[in-house]
Order: structure tokens, then sequence, then C-alpha cells
């Protein structure tokens, strides 16, 4: 986990140091009820992108620690964790779209840093794809 903290930390570099402040989520969006987990209150925003079958909580040690200098955000896909199942089907264009939806419903428009893990490494090149304007750095782990 160290190796990680560090390349993060090189990435916000640039940033100015904020309090911590935690933000969680009410787990709303308009048609959608994730399990959303914000903290932290700078720019950038650092988003956690979980391996295949992953919570969020695998974040939470580096999602806490780089709180101090940026916003962070992690987030239960569908079917996992404490957010609902989908009838969707789990296609990668579709995992980027509902990502791209909680983003906007939290108001997170950029600049982001993406963060992927496994499963979570696609879906974040992916969005950075269709979404570069939004996007100053991926972590592909």
């Amino acid at each position: 986990m160290r190796p990680l903290l560090c390349i993060a930390i090189l990435f916000l570099v640039a940033c100015s140091e904020s309090n911590s402040s935690e933000i969680q989520g009410s787990n709303e969006s308009k048609d959608e009820h994730q399990n959303v987990l914000i903290l932290g209150d700078a720019d950038p925003t650092i988003v956690f992108e979980s391996g295949l079958g992953d919570q969020l909580e695998n974040w939470e040690f580096i999602q806490r620690e780089l709180s101090q200098y940026a916003r962070t955000f992690s987030y239960d896909r569908y079917g996992l964790g404490h957010s609902p199942s989908t009838t969707k089907p789990r296609t990668l264009e579709n995992q980027v779209s509902e990502l791209k939806s909680i983003l906007e419903y939290k108001k997170i428009n950029g600049p982001i840093i993406l963060v992927g893990h496994s499963l979570g490494g696609y879906i974040i090149r992916k969005f950075q794809a269709e979404y570069p304007d939004q996007v100053v750095g991926m972590v592909i782990i």
C-alpha cells in the first residue's frame, strides 16, 4: 500500500493542503442508490475504482491518508457492498456511464485523478478516453 501512497502524493504535489472534512454522501442519486464515501475538500478529486468484487472499504486506508491533500471519492458499484443490484448488463460501457452519473450527481466535475485496481483499471481507462477534459492523472494498479 505504501508505493501507491507515494505515487498518488506525487500527483498531488501541486495541490494546496487543506483540512480534511468527511462528507459522507447520502448514498442516493437521481435514480441510483449507490454507497459512496467522499472525504476531504480540495481539488483535485481522487476517484478510486475497485477491482472485480471489491468494495469501497478496500480503499479506506489510502483514501483517509490522501484526503488530507485532496477530495477523495470511492463507491460500491451496483451489486457490491451496500449498493443495490441492477438488471443492466455489467458491460464496461455501462459501468463507465454509471461512474459518470454518480460523479455528476455528487457535483464532482474535475479535475480528477483516477485510481483503478484490476477491473477498475479498465473502467478508468475507458472513462479517461470518454471524458479526457476531466482527468488530470491516472494510477493503474
